[in-house]
């Protein structure tokens, strides 16, 4: 049997997944700034904790590659296709920034799914 091989998009579906469920961190929901990985206190962990349950956009893409063990090269695709939905722009920068929204960050996430062709 062939194992199928894990695509930048499926990261990014597993990454919005993972910002997207409802945890009980204060806001009550999978994203955070500033830190890859926070448990549900909102003390930083490890981003393949089992106790990670709120993720930055790198830590979202990072732990959805863990999870579906993906080689390095398809967790790059995943964050080139963010960085193209972004413009180029620092996606640090915009996960961190006071003006950027949860929602703001789910459109971007889901966006970058649908971009045409590969990297």
């Amino acid at each position: 049997m062939i194992k199928s091989k894990v695509t930048g998009i499926q990261v990014l579906a597993r990454a919005t997944e993972l910002l997207s469920k409802k945890t009980t961190a204060e806001d009550g929901t999978g994203w955070t700034r500033h830190v890859f990985a926070r448990d549900a206190a909102g003390w930083t962990v490890q981003l393949e904790s089992p106790e990670a349950c709120q993720f930055c956009s790198l830590g979202a893409i990072g732990r959805a590659a863990f999870e579906l063990k993906a080689e390095t090269e398809v967790a790059v695709d995943a964050e080139m296709r963010l960085d193209r939905m972004l413009h180029g722009a620092d996606i640090v920068n915009i996960n961190d920034s006071p003006s950027t929204t949860y929602s703001q960050i789910i459109l971007a996430f889901k966006l970058a799914q649908t971009e045409a062709g590969d990297c």
